[in-house]
This record gives C-alpha cells, structure tokens and sequence, in this order.
C-alpha cells in the first residue's frame, strides 16, 4: 500500500501529491444529456444554466 494520499487531475491527467480540496460533480441531478443542443441549456466546469436560468429552484 502506497503513502501517497494524492490524486490524478481527471482535466489533465497530472498527478498532485496533496489531497483534492474537493470533490466536483460531474452535472447537477436536474441536468439532463438531451439539453446539449438547447441554446437555453449550458454546462460547463464553471455554471450549469437550465432554461436560462441558474438557481435551484427555478426549473419550468
């Protein structure tokens, strides 16, 4: 068993020594693959944007 308490970057591949500070998801629950092609619907690694909109709460 290693000592090595680090993780792989899943972005990049680079291996880091440290402990991840967190532990992103990859697409909210209320996100859903078909919204790809909406304008109105965006994911990316900084905001989620359902129907124009970016806060819980507000789904149609």
């Amino acid at each position: 068993m290693s000592d090595d308490l680090g993780f792989t970057r899943t972005c990049c591949g680079e291996h880091r020594p440290e402990l991840a500070l967190n532990d992103p998801a990859i697409a909210p629950d209320d996100w859903d693959p078909g919204f790809e092609a909406d304008p109105d619907r965006m994911l990316s690694t900084d905001q989620c944007v359902i129907k124009g909109r970016d806060r819980p709460g507000e789904l149609p």
